[in-house]
């Protein structure tokens, strides 16, 4: 009778994240505007991993924006605290040129629950700990797409946003 043990591996899938949206407060071409970006992931974020967003089609332009123009909030949790980069808040918030990318602080303990959503504001609609005084700029028009990346699996995601200029009617 003869038995070999075999490794069990399991692995991992990454998911669709859902009900993606970004609703910027203009679509005018050139022109700065808030961004309110909305998103379930199925799998999850676990403290310590990061969500990205990613600006670069287009390209926006994120100028100035740091944390302090930045709002995160979790579906059950609420407003959490940034900062700049991980040490005593819940997370932080910072662009790498066009990406957009918020850690989840050990410090903080924060996670985002299976199928959890999570609200992020972009400018000057950024009210939860200061309020926001820089705006993401719209690139030229046409349709940009933006996507998310949430968690180790990732969670993944794309939606577009029209630039369109102004019409008078």
């Amino acid at each position: 009778f003869w038995s070999l043990g075999l490794p069990s591996f399991r692995i991992a899938d990454a998911a669709n994240v859902t009900t993606f949206s970004d609703t910027l407060s203009t679509s005018e071409p050139s022109v700065a505007a808030n961004h309110t970006i909305t998103f379930s992931t199925p799998t999850g974020v676990a403290n310590t991993e990061t969500i990205t967003i990613d600006f670069t089609d287009g390209p926006f332009v994120d100028g100035s924006v740091d944390y302090t123009d930045i709002d995160v909030s979790i579906e059950g949790t609420g407003d959490i605290t940034l900062e700049a980069t991980c040490t005593t808040q819940d997370a932080s918030a910072a662009f790498s040129g066009d990406i957009l990318t918020i850690t989840l602080c050990a410090a903080g303990g924060q996670s985002i629950g299976a199928g959890g959503t999570t609200t992020i504001e972009i400018g000057t609609n950024a009210t939860s700990e200061l309020t926001g005084d820089q705006q993401m700029t719209n690139p030229t028009a046409g349709s940009h797409e933006i996507t998310v990346s949430a968690g180790s699996g990732p969670d993944t995601g794309t939606t577009q946003v029209a630039i369109v200029p102004t019409v008078n009617v």
